[in-house]
């Protein structure tokens, strides 16, 4: 095993714990921090053996199998932004159903005052 190997092996540990710890503060929530357990434990896996990934540069024509490496991460990571967009989405149209609600409680609340004072 190479310096470099230990050095992303290492890295990509440190990772995990990083993620399992904000899991377990609280911090991050189990369906997001998926994800990110997911990613990390592929990369610790492909810091130990690199076979698969020299194996589909070679397939694919890749003269470095890092260049893929970097490609496939990339494609990853927007294909993480769209789910986060999408629960941002979903989020802020649950937010803008709760503030609704709330100012036709305080529209009726404020009726039912009037109707008292009267």
């Amino acid at each position: 095993m190479g310096k470099n190997q230990i050095l992303a092996l290492l890295m990509n540990l440190f990772f995990l714990i990083f993620v399992v710890n904000y899991i377990r503060k609280g911090k991050l929530k189990e369906k997001y921090a998926l994800l990110w357990i997911l990613s990390s434990l592929t990369s610790i896996i492909f810091s130990i053996w690199f076979g698969p990934i020299e194996y589909l540069a070679h397939l694919f024509h890749i003269a470095d199998p890092i260049n893929l490496l970097f490609m496939l991460g990339g494609i990853y990571l927007v294909f993480i932004i769209l789910h986060l967009s999408f629960a941002l989405s979903k989020s802020h149209d649950n937010y803008k159903t709760v503030a609704q609600r709330v100012a036709l409680l305080e529209d009726r609340l404020r009726e039912t005052d009037q109707v008292k004072r009267d």
